[in-house]
């Protein structure tokens, strides 16, 4: 019932923004007034954020709020103060977008820990590869960890297993390494998340307790990629009540935070975060185009059967990966969150190696060009530019750290 009364009201409010402008002069549509209600509220406030996340949704020029003649992310949040009758040059002056720690470059310690067990992924996280990755030019790993297969019916994790952390972790920060550890591949929460909410928390109660005395090198990062049944609302919520539950023994500690539909970008703007945290750093995961990146690969769908899938550097291409990026370094700005590329790869069972380099140069150099942060999936694997055996890089490297001389 609640779906149909959406879908009619969808109907009217398209209507009314398709003809209402033939009747309503320019001048007097004032500005947020997105949907010609004679309003700036609420409603005025959900419809441009789907408009910017891409639905297809018709809004009115007044949703240019900051006057620069276009309409995303940023206008998301010139709206939202401007209902919440906040100062936005006051708001934006105290706030700094820039990347915390100095962090730039980092990779993620992919099919490690966050397999169904330690090794089952084909790799375990051997102290030298932090070591190797500290020499080659990064700042910072990313560890994604699969922290659901090892709890008790009670919800308790495993004390071997957080010793195997807490040796991870003093690995990373004796190699001069950041480190970012997430609850990663806890596929109950994105199926039913009503029933698995209080064990998710009841996780992070656990980890920012134990590490609430780690170094700030050590960042949290609360889920990986939320999707499925975990919608925008409930995540929105849950999201904020865990940031809450961390801010109790971690009460600086920066956490990393994301949108839903597997941290897709076009989601930023439905984000809803605690105001006047400083300490919060904005993720999105970026595998684009898709049948390009994902070629081969045996775990989506649509995609086992697919080959020959070049990506050739046009500008075409190359503008398609600068809109995206744009668009969240407006709302970057317009917030003060500063922004981490948590993940971005090319699968590189089919794809071929000159593709992938130039893919993942363009993506790279373009986070740069925006400032973000940024970290490569992954390290040693299907997407991986390191050899174990052979102890040798493969030239993705050479993409993600060019050498001297090399743009």
């Amino acid at each position: 019932m609640c779906k149909t009364r959406f879908k009619i009201l969808s109907i009217v409010l398209s209507f009314v923004l398709l003809f209402g402008t033939l009747f309503v002069p320019t001048s007097a549509i004032a500005p947020g007034d997105v949907n010609y209600d004679g309003k700036i509220n609420s409603r005025d406030s959900l419809l441009l954020r789907q408009f910017v996340a891409g639905f297809d949704r018709h809004v009115a020029k007044s949703a240019d709020l900051n006057n620069d003649g276009k309409i995303n992310a940023a206008d998301v949040l010139w709206l939202r103060l401007k209902i919440a009758k906040h100062d936005i040059s006051a708001y934006t002056e105290e706030i700094d977008a820039s990347f915390p720690k100095g962090w730039r470059r980092g990779v993620n310690m992919g099919n490690m820990l966050e397999a169904e067990s330690e090794g089952a992924g084909g790799y375990r996280l051997e102290d030298e590869y932090l070591k190797v990755i500290a020499e080659a030019g990064f700042d910072f790993v990313r560890v994604p960890v699969r922290f659901s297969a090892y709890i008790d019916s009670s919800g308790n994790i495993d004390e071997t297993f957080l010793q195997r952390m807490d040796h991870v972790l003093n690995a990373c920060i004796d190699n001069h390494l950041g480190v970012i550890f997430n609850i990663h591949h806890f596929d109950a929460l994105m199926e039913d998340p009503q029933t698995n909410k209080e064990l998710f928390l009841k996780m992070w109660e656990q980890l920012a307790s134990r590490y609430q005395h780690m170094p700030d090198s050590v960042v949290f990062e609360l889920l990986n990629e939320p999707s499925r049944n975990l919608d925008v609302d409930q995540w929105n919520a849950l999201q904020k009540e865990c940031i809450a539950l961390i801010r109790k023994t971690n009460p600086t500690r920066d956490l990393i935070v994301t949108g839903t539909n597997y941290s897709n970008a076009g989601n930023l703007p439905l984000i809803e975060l605690p105001e006047n945290d400083k300490h919060l750093i904005v993720t999105f995961h970026y595998y684009e185009p898709f049948n390009f990146t994902h070629q081969g690969a045996s775990w989506t769908s649509g995609t086992s059967d697919l080959s020959g899938i070049t990506w050739n550097n046009t500008k075409e291409e190359r503008d398609q990966i600068d809109w995206t990026f744009q668009n969240i370094k407006a709302w970057s700005e317009e917030t003060g969150i500063p922004v981490l590329l948590g993940e971005f790869g090319a699968y590189g069972l089919v794809a071929d190696m000159e593709s992938r380099v130039r893919w993942t140069t363009c993506v790279r150099e373009t986070a740069e060009k925006y400032d973000f942060a940024w970290s490569y999936w992954e390290f040693c694997s299907g997407f991986g530019f390191y050899d174990t055996q052979t102890k040798t890089f493969n030239p993705i490297y050479n993409a993600l750290v060019p050498q001297k001389g090399e743009n």
